[in-house]
């Protein structure tokens, strides 16, 4: 699955959880098994710092902003069912992977 938007924030914080069952309608149900959080720098200077390891982005404020990049966000599910994302600032070209595998024994 591949999802396309205009980033309106300069941080994109993800979290990515998966529910411990499925309704006979398909909706998830059940408890909630946190999976990934993922922290996406969005504004340019934001992406050179985390480039070269200066900056902690969990202690940033998420602030809104005018005239964001494109971001693609491009989801896999392997055979083994692992899901993978790719996040991807199209205007900058900076990318991020992530396998997003539940946190066993989380609650």
């Amino acid at each position: 699955m591949t999802r396309r938007y205009t980033a309106a924030h300069n941080l994109g914080w993800y979290r990515y959880v998966e529910h411990a069952t499925a309704g006979t309608d398909g909706e998830a149900r059940g408890d909630l098994i946190p999976c990934a959080e993922v922290v996406f720098p969005l504004d340019p200077a934001l992406q050179r710092a985390a480039e070269q390891g200066r900056t902690d982005l969990t202690s940033l404020p998420v602030e809104r902003r005018e005239g964001g990049g494109e971001v693609e966000e491009v989801y896999t599910i392997h055979a083994s069912g692992l899901v993978t994302v790719r996040l991807t600032d199209l205007s900058t070209g900076y990318r991020q992977g992530h396998d997003l595998a539940p946190r066993l024994g989380s609650s």
